[in-house]
This record gives structure tokens, sequence and C-alpha cells, in this order.
């Protein structure tokens, strides 16, 4: 769910059309999740337009937040530090709550 002021890190990844394919198998695309263009704002201040993000599909959607399992929490805390995400955005990621 959105709210005011939440912002989120991330990667973003060209990928070719046979690739989104395969990602929207992946992701239960359409039944499971839709895709939702979002406008991202990069590291830069540059403003990419129309990228896919997936969101659980209407009537898939659960009545409050779903913790993440705490191997795809793990997964995404590597990530960010890879990439160098943001320091305060890593220590929140190591407070979520997972299953």
């Amino acid at each position: 769910m959105a709210s005011d002021g939440d912002y989120v890190y991330g990667l973003l990844i060209d990928i070719a059309d046979a690739d989104l394919k395969t990602l929207r198998r992946k992701e239960g695309h359409p039944n499971s999740y839709e895709e939702t263009p979002v406008e991202v704002e990069t590291f830069d201040g540059a403003l990419v337009q129309n990228v896919k993000t997936y969101k659980a599909v209407k009537e898939r959607e659960l009545p409050k937040h779903q913790p993440p399992t705490r191997e795809y929490l793990d997964l995404i805390i590597k990530i960010a530090d890879k990439y160098d995400f943001h320091r305060s955005y890593v220590e929140f990621l190591q407070s979520v709550e997972t299953k």
C-alpha cells in the first residue's frame, strides 16, 4: 500500500522482450500479479517513465501486509549492500519482520 513520503530503492534492469516473457511467467502475470507502470527517479535525479513493476491482482490482495521470508529479505539486503544503497535504507530493511 502506498503512502505519502514512502520510497523504495531498487535496480532498473533493461531486458529483452524474450526475457520479459519469462519474467511475466515467473511473476504469475496476469493471474497473480499485474504489471503496474511507475515513474522512477534515479540517484542522479533523472526520471524514467513507464518502469514495469508487479503488484498482486485485486482478487489476491490480502487485508494486511505479509512479511517476507528471511531468505528473501536477506537476498534484498545483500543486493542493497552490493549496489551501495543508502545506509538508512539498508538499516530499514534489516528491521523488517520476517515470517
